[in-house]
């Protein structure tokens, strides 16, 4: 008997408008999956851009590669489901084909199953075509594609797009999800066997070169090193691969790269570094056994708080470790907040109450009830009274004995985020009808109703998700479901700006300072702004869905619920002390021989020398033409400027003058160049870049890139690290970067409010100044390379503990 094999394993019918990138993705992916090396392709996928040449026979084309396939994959988008070449190729399939064997990849709108009716939910505005929809007598298998499709990398490299594509080809191929992973780990495995082979052959090799000269026991130490070298490269390559899936593994496996190398890799050391100098949030993560939907600093910055699906609220230190009692309701709690005082805890919850609570976990009073599920809540500035918003649509306000006070504030819809102004005196509550609302103490509303504008937006319901007033109290932001933060003024309630994301935006906060304000969203992605709306710095990716945001009081960490059933700590900023602050832009800043002190000069021709804790030290060291050079005295006693006009000046540390118009050609500073501490290569910005070059004129590494969301930017300025294994730049961006030499980004960036003219390293390595055009300058702590290696610094990959499905993943102890 002859079995027929078909041309295709699988056809893939999509819009051309709305997923023209994600399309041959999808493709290249399915085809690669679980790949052996000695393979062009795993699976054969028909596109028609890719498998049709040009004819003017294309339907009939279509159909021949129709009848050729084993399966018809449909990427579902409301595009797809009104396009009358992807409906034909449908209803072709479905005439001559099994259904069971059309399989669907939701690219964006929704499908919706209702289970009670066996049928799909408002049918007009879900993404299947109406010759699909009316088949379906259960609700359909699909992969949902929409998180992948706002991602920059669409490739197997990004874990949230591999996920979905797992689930497809193990259709494809006919296994269950675990055993087709499975094959691709084992594929893995063994092309780094292969590799691994194939160093081991270069050894003998090597040992057979060698032979006359060494003796045995240096050819047994020469295959042991490399060995070891191949072994850390390859839990190095590992790291690297696990990082965007499970930071905690992903230490541990730079830990055994660093120690099979001994220290000596610069390459494993730096990217060891850049790993754990991004995870170092993981250093403090909270574990719930259900999504974390509200979390909240205590006012002293020295607690934690967390509520959760699990239908408890607990309060941690700031190391993890649980304080007190469970605080448990009957439901899930939405909200919690601590009093002023910091004393008293309040929680908000689907069973209807908000209960206060001690530091211990104690009830204090009785509960605080609503008709329906309580989804925000707030002590008033001065802790006397309490707001709560519910599903109920109403806002009520509290004293602390759970008696109501003044009117009931009603919407139409659920109340999902409520706030109280810095003075106390107004309320302000966001809900699902879309309105935003001000009120006074007594429950009166304030002015008008405040709505966020429909726009081009697919839904006839926009509700508000987060309301928050700014630290001045002049303004406040509103968050709504269609993917938008709008900043309004208090006073006319005009809106000042709007802030947009890719994705929907659950939780927006102002900073402590109030210049920023900072989004938590369900693409996985932390964004801080300005209050213009301009993005400050990159994405700042984490693991899960973000629901809940909390500053600590001095604006230095940011508390981060997931639904990833975690909440995290995140160390936002390094910067140290206060901003500086200047009376004009800066040019040039250098550091003092022993790093206590920082000379600066500045545009309206005049040079300052400052403590690092912001205080000028000497006066204002005045010259008659542009500055374009200072320095130190190699004893750090005296101050040496130059001017355009070729005339030096001697000063000492207090600002007098002690020798002038020396007339000598000085050497311009620059900012844009910098030589390596021995003088071997070379840090020039040009223009978008930055690149490293050796003496020899070959560049180093890749380019490097002040990268925002939509542009690349200037670069201003350059610094080599004194041990000359890590390199400072900034941007146009707002932002100063640190890198290794290969061009990897390592700590995160440090933002200014305004581009970054200049940079430089104190002489230990351990404190970076930054220079605004703002006129402000901003000290930070940065850890060397070097200081990497020091047992303090490692302690954390050590300390985390793994599972044993990791362990044995990569045969750790």
């Amino acid at each position: 008997m002859t079995t027929f094999t078909s041309m295709f394993n699988a056809f893939i019918s999509y819009s051309h408008a709305a997923d023209g990138k994600l399309a041959p993705a999808l493709q290249s992916a399915l085809e690669k999956f679980a790949k052996p090396w000695y393979k062009v392709r795993n699976l054969n996928i028909f596109r028609d851009e890719a498998s049709l040449s040009a004819s003017p026979h294309l339907w009939e084309n279509i159909v021949n590669a129709l009848d050729e396939s084993e399966y018809l994959i449909y990427m579902a988008s409301p595009e797809s489901s009104n396009s009358k070449w992807v409906q034909k190729e449908i209803e072709y399939w479905l005439k001559h084909k099994s259904l069971h064997t059309l399989l669907i990849a939701l690219t964006d709108g929704e499908i919706t199953w209702n289970t009670n009716l066996n049928t799909f939910r408002n049918p007009e505005v879900n993404s299947l075509p109406k010759c699909l929809e009316d088949n379906f007598k259960t609700e359909p298998f699909y992969v949902d594609l929409r998180a992948s499709k706002t991602q920059h990398d669409i490739s197997l490299k990004n874990p949230i797009f591999k996920k979905e594509v797992l689930k497809l080809a193990a259709h494809l191929h006919g296994k269950a999800p675990k055993d087709l992973a499975s094959d691709e780990v084992r594929t893995h495995k063994k092309m780094l066997r292969l590799r691994n082979a194939a160093i081991a052959i270069l050894i003998m090799l090597l040992g057979l070169s060698i032979y006359k000269t060494y003796d045995a026991n240096l050819q047994t130490k020469l295959a042991i090193e490399e060995k070891d070298r191949a072994q850390a490269n390859f839990f190095m390559i590992a790291a690297n691969k696990e990082v965007e899936n499970d930071a905690t593994l992903a230490l541990h496996l730079a830990g055994r790269a660093i120690t099979l190398s001994k220290s000596k890799d610069t390459l494993i050391l730096s990217d060891a570094y850049k790993i754990y100098s991004e995870n170092v949030l993981y250093k403090t993560i909270i574990k719930h056994s259900d999504v974390v939907k509200a979390v909240a600093f205590s006012p002293d910055g020295t607690t934690i708080l967390t509520g959760s699906g699990d239908n408890t609220a607990r309060l941690w230190d700031l190391k993890g470790n649980q304080i007190g009692k469970d605080m448990k309701h009957s439901g899930r709690i939405n909200a919690v907040a601590f009093s002023p005082d910091g004393t008293k805890i309040l929680t908000g919850s689907w069973d209807h109450t908000a209960r206060l609570w001690d530091l211990q976990g104690n009830q204090i009073g009785k509960n605080i009830t609503h008709l329906d599920a309580i989804y925000a809540v707030a002590f008033s500035p001065d802790g006397t009274k309490i707001l709560t918003g519910s599903r109920d649509n109403s806002t009520k306000l509290w004293d602390l004995q759970s008696n109501q006070i003044g009117k009931t504030m009603k919407h139409s819809s659920m109340v999902k985020a409520v706030a109280f102004s810095p003075d106390g005196t107004k309320i302000l509550t966001g809900s699902r009808d879309n309105n935003a609302r001000l009120w006074d103490i007594e429950g009166n509303q304030i002015g008008k109703t405040i709505t966020h504008p429909f726009g081009n937006y697919r839904v006839s319901s926009i509700g508000i998700t987060a309301v928050a007033f700014s630290p001045n109290g002049k303004t406040f932001l509103t968050s709504a479901e269609d993917n938008k933060v709008r900043l309004w003024y208090l006073k006319d309630q005009q809106i000042a700006t709007v802030i947009e994301h890719s994705s929907l935006v659950n939780t927006a906060i102002f900073s402590p300072d109030g210049n920023t304000i900072l989004t938590g969203s369900t693409d996985y992605t932390t964004r801080l702004f300005d209050l213009y709306g301009r993005q400050l710095g990159e994405d700042m990716q984490h693991a899960s869905a973000i629901d809940a945001l909390s500053y600590s009081p001095d604006g230095t960490s940011v508390f981060l619920g997931l639904r990833d059933h975690t909440a995290r700590l995140w160390d936002l900023s390094n910067q140290i002390g206060d901003t500086f602050k200047f009376s004009s832009d800066i040019n040039f800043i250098v550091f003092s021989p022993d790093g206590t002190t920082i000379l600066t000069s500045l545009k309206n021709n005049t040079v300052q020398l400052w403590e690092l804790s912001g205080n000028q030290i000497s006066k204002d060291m005045k010259h008659p033409s542009d500055v374009n050079t200072i320095a130190f005295s190699a004893d750090g006693t005296k101050i040496l400027t130059g001017t355009n006009d070729n005339t030096m000046r001697f000063w000492d540390l207090l600002g007098n003058l002690i020798r002038k118009d020396i007339k000598q050609v000085s050497t311009p500073m620059s900012n844009t160049i910098a030589f390596s501490p021995d003088g071997t290569s070379v840090l020039k910005a040009e223009n978008n870049t930055a690149r490293l070059w050796s003496a020899e004129g070959n560049q180093i590494g890749k380019f490097i890139k002040h990268t925002g969301p939509s542009q690349d930017y200037l670069v201003n300025a350059v610094a080599f690290s004194p041990d000359g294994l890590t390199l400072l730049t900034g941007g146009d961006d707002r932002t100063a970067r640190l890198w290794d030499l290969k061009g990897n980004q390592i700590e995160k960036s440090m933002y200014h409010l305004d581009w970054v003219s200049a940079v430089a390293f104190s002489p230990d390595g351990t404190k970076v100044f930054t220079v605004s055009d703002y006129k402000t300058a901003r000290l930070w702590k940065v850890t060397p390379l070097q200081e990497f290696l020091k047992s303090d610094r490692l302690a954390p990959w050590e300390q985390l503990p793994l599972s044993d499905e990791q362990k044995k993943k990569y045969n750790i102890d």
